[in-house]
């Protein structure tokens, strides 16, 4: 029978068999759980339990006391099955463990598994540490406190602390230690940062929190896709985003519909593309407004105009080109040969309001590959950085903002268009997708986006894939991408830019941090911190947004029983 005392000063017993599981204390309630990584036998726990653990402020199980016993370490997570779980964005899987070093009384040494997020003591960032009756541990937004039943510090409740000051009308103990300027609590002497506001006290910058990404694991599934992906593409010099992190609170169901519609519209275009003429989606492609010039028209924009009508249509081109070739001069070649298969060059494509929205759903019918790389890029993105936005600002404003930043991005292609317009059409995802690419900039610009790079290698008849996984701040990423669609937009002012709508990139990314920093200023998203003006300015953000304070969410209340699986380890 394990014997030991609850914090309200009553006896508590257990049977062994009890071991990882709560059970409420008879006299005060509270749920109190003897943890132990092995298995013991009836009697064994007698004279053990005497360490004990007391969360006093996280996401859950505040209140909640950890009794600490037997001999092979205590393992805590948020991974399941971890013997004190933790469940917690800013805790790791694998977060760290509490190792024995003495028996009677027990004495325990608290280890970080090289977390994330680290382990704080008493306001320290530690790697191992023994532990001391009264530590105050700090383990991502969990604070714990160490108790020893032999310094007989917890024989009875303790009395309450002296109050030192009264702000905001709310009584905050006296700690002799600094106070938080954004919650205005006392806190320890040594204290650096406040755990409840997640800042650092001095400048008032957010703690950095993240959605603690396996980059193993991110490697390793890109690797299964990458060398099929590499097949086609055989080099890519350029770093391809592939995961991002964030703190996640809603599903992204939003992103993934539309990502799972465009998807299908876009095969069924290009199937209808390929079997007719180019007509059956000439109409749902965005056209410029106005007859394009056909004097200053080149060979080259109208053999692209002829791709985006699929593979049929360019078949009946290139059919024309050879009739017409012995008898039309070759600088009026390509002019001839559309307008004997098409009809009319200024008047073929005629823009529509409705094409704005369309032409989101639509990707490259040219051909398979084409249409793969296309479409395939753009989903990467939209999921990469838009299922992020989505899990923060909600499943209703992620379609509404996505239809209106595609919009946006289509006038914006429009609006750069050279007087006279190209009667090459823009159609794609893209500029929505750098819209959401651009508030995602502004909600997390400094949490880590992974991006790979590769080259498929033939030497000596035998094939390998040399692939490189590594991470990079998501403002260094995106900030890449921006300033490679301005270069190319300005330097191919007056052409189609090499068949990409860079300024539909451009303009759907500027409004998109524009809506971000909007949705900021009039507070209604918590980022926790992570936001590009906290990241900036610290303290200095907080009369613009608000304090951290302010977006504390209040602890849940204390569940009637609950139970942690086991894991044997011995």
């Amino acid at each position: 029978m394990i014997e030991t005392r609850c914090v309200c000063g009553a006896d508590f017993k257990s049977a062994e068999s009890q071991i990882n599981f709560a059970q409420r204390c008879r006299n005060c309630g509270q749920l109190l759980m003897p943890v132990c990584a092995e298995q013991l036998a009836e009697g064994a726990g007698s004279a053990d339990f005497d360490a004990l653990l007391i969360v006093t402020a996280g996401p859950k199980h505040v209140g909640e006391v950890f009794f600490l016993g037997g001999v092979p370490n205590i393992e805590f997570g948020k991974l399941a099955g971890k013997h004190i779980l933790l469940e917690s964005s800013q805790v790791s899987r694998n977060h760290g463990f509490f190792q024995r070093i003495d028996f009677g009384p027990s004495n325990w040494q608290l280890e970080d598994n090289k977390s994330t997020n680290g382990i704080f003591v008493n306001g320290h960032r530690i790697t191992s540490h023994p532990l001391i009756d009264g530590d105050r541990i700090t383990i991502g937004d969990y604070e714990l406190i160490y108790r020893s039943m032999f310094n007989a510090l917890i024989a009875a409740v303790p009395p309450p602390p002296p109050l030192a000051r009264v702000a905001q009308g709310v009584a905050v103990p006296a700690t002799g230690g600094p106070i938080c300027p954004s919650c205005e609590k006392s806190l320890a002497p040594s204290a650096k940062i406040c755990v409840a506001c997640g800042i650092h006290l001095h400048s008032g910058r957010p703690l950095f929190t993240t959605g603690n990404i396996d980059q193993e694991e991110i490697e390793e599934k890109a690797r299964s896709v990458l060398q099929w992906v590499s097949f086609l593409f055989r080099f890519n010099p350029i770093p391809i985003p592939i995961a991002s992190e964030a703190l996640s609170e809603r599903k992204p169901w939003a992103i993934w519909a539309i990502a799972a519609l465009t998807t299908f519209v876009s095969i069924v275009f290009f199937i209808a593309q390929s079997s007719t003429n180019g007509e059956a989606g000439r109409d749902l492609m965005l056209w410029p407004i106005g007859a394009p010039s056909t004097e200053t028209l080149k060979d080259s924009d109208i053999e692209r105009m002829v791709a985006m009508m699929g593979r049929r249509a360019v078949h009946a081109f290139e059919a024309s080109k050879r009739d017409l070739k012995s008898e039309v001069p070759p600088d009026k070649l390509a002019k001839a040969a559309f307008e004997d298969a098409f009809g009319d060059l200024p008047d073929f494509g005629q823009f529509h309001w409705y094409q704005l929205i369309t032409h989101m759903f639509l990707h490259n019918p040219a051909g398979p590959l084409a249409l793969i790389s296309h479409l395939g890029g753009n989903l990467l993105f939209l999921l990469v950085f838009g299922t992020r936005v989505n899990s923060l600002i909600g499943n209703a404003a992620t379609v509404i903002l996505y239809l209106l930043l595609g919009v946006v991005a289509g006038l914006s292609q429009m609006a750069m268009t050279p007087s006279g317009g190209f009667p090459v059409p823009s159609l794609g995802a893209s500029g929505a997708i750098m819209g959401m690419a651009g508030m995602y900039l502004i909600f997390f610009p400094i949490h880590r986006v992974y991006c790979a790079c590769w080259i498929r290698w033939w030497v000596w008849g035998s094939i390998s894939l040399s692939l490189k996984v590594f991470a990079l701040r998501g403002f260094w990423i995106l900030l890449l991408y921006f300033a490679f669609d301005l270069s190319i937009g300005l330097l191919t002012r007056n052409s189609f830019g090499g068949g990409t709508a860079h300024w539909a990139h451009i303009g759907g990314f500027v409004v998109g941090a524009s809506v971000a920093i909007v949705l900021l200023l009039t507070r209604q998203f918590n980022t926790r911190g992570g936001d590009i003006m906290s990241v900036l300015l610290g303290k200095h953000a907080w009369p613009l947004l608000g304090k951290p304070s302010k977006w504390i969410a209040q602890p849940p209340p204390v569940p009637t029983v609950r139970a942690v699986s086991m894991t044997y380890q011995g």
